[in-house]
């Protein structure tokens, strides 16, 4: 068992970076807007301001990207769901989603879902970078309106119980275990025999110390941005899934770009998915080791 203390409470914000794109197809200035619902200084973070850095000084547009945080209505409890509809809207033009929300809207993005489908780094990226899933995976988001960038890393999950140290699958059984709003998420959750429990990002600290629920599983360096180690003071290392982020655009600036436009684009959001990758696993491994440092 691992025993921490800390005071500070810090809730997750909605991250909206803005950046005119000059040279489009339609416009002499197309507004791109940014977001994700993930801590600003995690690797994906730092990787959507590189991403919006990149496109400004590719575009010769003048100025620099803009952090806001937005407060939407209902925004604690829709999560991702808020930024799903508001790309479709073109209230966001651009955005990372997490691959639970995202298998609402196309159910091929479950595939990453799958507990132990790969078992090490090297499947993980040979599968998310293979031509034929970005094609099938990108083929459900062209329905919703949505063009298929590229595959960005999450992480591997592991569990957290704020009621037991997990030894043993038979222990979750009756924990009310968080889950994303994900169908895919929730089957998993009941076939451990705990009470899946669908609760969005920003809302899982205050829910685990308000006791409504017990369990969750996360990769390790979120557990540390959004300080869940308050709350919770048991981790077993499982490595059970390897979740995942999809950069994404939607159709209405994507067309809006021309075809060099469009090249320059998924060149940056390609590049910039081996540097993420690489930062997050040293945020991983820096994390694990701030584990077995705690007591």
């Amino acid at each position: 068992m691992r025993t921490f203390c800390v005071s500070r409470i810090i809730g997750a914000a909605f991250v909206f970076l803005n950046v005119g794109l000059a040279g489009s197809a339609n416009a002499s200035d197309l507004s791109v807007k940014f977001g994700h619902a993930i801590e600003k200084e995690t690797a994906l973070g730092k990787s959507a301001d590189r991403i919006i850095e990149r496109l400004s000084k590719i575009s010769g547009v003048k100025g620099e990207a803009m952090h806001r945080v937005v407060e939407w209505p209902g925004v604690s409890t829709r999560g991702e769901i808020a930024i799903i509809q508001a790309l479709k809207k073109n209230e966001l033009q651009m955005a990372f989603l997490s691959d639970g929300p995202c298998s609402n809207i196309a159910p091929k993005c479950s595939l990453f879902t799958m507990p132990f489908i790969v078992n090490n780094p090297e499947q993980a990226y040979k599968l998310s970078d293979s031509d034929a899933v970005l094609k099938d995976i990108g083929s459900d988001f062209e329905k919703q309106g949505l063009h298929l960038l590229a595959v960005f890393e999450n992480g591997w999950r592991q569990f957290y119980s704020s009621k037991e140290l997990i030894k043993s699958p038979d222990q979750i059984k009756g924990q009310k275990l968080r889950v994303m709003q994900s169908p895919a998420y929730m089957a998993f959750a009941t076939a451990l025999g705990g009470s899946a429990t669908p609760t969005a990002w920003p809302d899982v600290y205050k829910q685990t110390k308000a006791g409504i629920v017990h369990s969750f599983e996360v990769p390790v360096p979120p557990f540390f941005t959004a300080k869940l180690y308050e709350v919770n003071k048991n981790v077993t290392l499982t490595n059970h899934m390897y979740s995942v982020f999809y950069a994404v655009v939607n159709e209405q600036t994507w067309k809006a770009l021309d075809d060099k436009k469009k090249e320059e684009l998924k060149k940056i959001v390609w590049d910039e998915r081996l540097k993420q990758r690489k930062e997050n696993e040293h945020d991983n491994q820096s994390r694990i080791a701030d584990l077995k440092k705690m007591k």
